[in-house]
């Protein structure tokens, strides 16, 4: 057996062995059979802040119903959480910050459309051309961070034409945009979201496989990185291709986001497919 396949096996056998913390709630509360149930203890999981613990329990009931629209958009609120963490709530503007989005959709568009000062910004979607371009301008006057806030609530209320218009500047010429490798990063990574939640993966991977793991983003944190495109890979039907990412976020983190659930399902296919 060569060197690098023992180190597979032995990173592999690390990953089957993790003890994920003995604080968190039990097993039970996200695995089993009834999705009644699962559904239940997602939600009480997900209030109570357990939130790792709380997707475990709604992909539970996915892997039981695919179409369980309960669980679907769980999943989702708690993705455009974890976009937020990410990227939000970052600038010193209170108008900026009061554009966190609500649930109630009508809500969130408003304060967007007061923000920029343009009226029917939700007709965006219908008429984009002309609203795409009235929005970027409103935008110009504005620092990189409050740019990122907003782009994130565009992105949060499924603007994406809007969202990738505001970045578009940056990503014209990444190196020559000025800006430190920790925001060229956000630049690609909101990118990359947008592409992403559009099903457009190889557009994704164009985007992230040039800054992965590169010497001028050896400072910042590119846990997020790599897992994109672990997922994109994934999405791709490129099993190996995205093993190797997810392998690569699991030896920076093995708790970061569903980079576990991944690396484990991963692996249990790749033992299925050899036999």
């Amino acid at each position: 057996m060569d060197r690098k396949k023992q180190t597979e096996d032995k990173k592999q056998d690390e990953l089957e062995s993790t003890d994920w913390g003995s604080s968190a709630p039990e097993k039970g509360l996200y695995s089993g059979s009834d999705p009644v149930e699962l559904l239940k203890n997602g939600d009480i999981l997900f209030s109570e802040g357990f939130v790792d613990e709380a997707k475990r329990a709604y992909w539970a009931v996915l892997r039981i119903d695919a179409r369980n629209v309960h669980a679907k958009t769980a999943l989702k609120k708690i993705e455009s959480l974890e976009l937020s963490n990410l990227f939000g709530g970052r600038s010193g503007s209170d108008s900026i910050q009061k554009l966190e989005t609500d649930a109630d959709h009508e809500k969130s568009l408003r304060r967007l459309e007061a923000f920029l000062d343009l009226d029917e910004v939700g007709k965006v979607q219908e008429e984009p051309a002309e609203l795409v371009q009235q929005i970027v301008e409103k935008t110009k006057s504005l620092d990189f961070r409050e740019r990122v806030d907003l782009v994130v609530a565009m992105i949060q209320l499924e603007f994406y034409e809007c969202a990738q218009g505001v970045l578009a500047p940056y990503l014209k010429d990444l190196a020559a945009s000025g800006l430190t490798p920790e925001e060229e990063l956000s630049v690609v990574l909101l990118s990359t979201e947008i592409a992403t939640q559009q099903e457009k993966y190889f557009d994704s991977i164009a985007l992230l496989e040039p800054i992965a793991l590169k010497p001028r983003y050896q400072d910042c944190d590119q846990k997020e990185v790599l897992y994109q495109l672990g997922k994109c890979f994934d999405s791709l039907k490129q099993k190996d291709r995205a093993l190797f990412w997810f392998q690569r976020v699991f030896e920076l983190d093995p708790f970061y986001r569903n980079s576990s659930r991944y690396l484990s399902t991963l692996i249990k296919e790749k033992g299925i497919e050899k036999k």
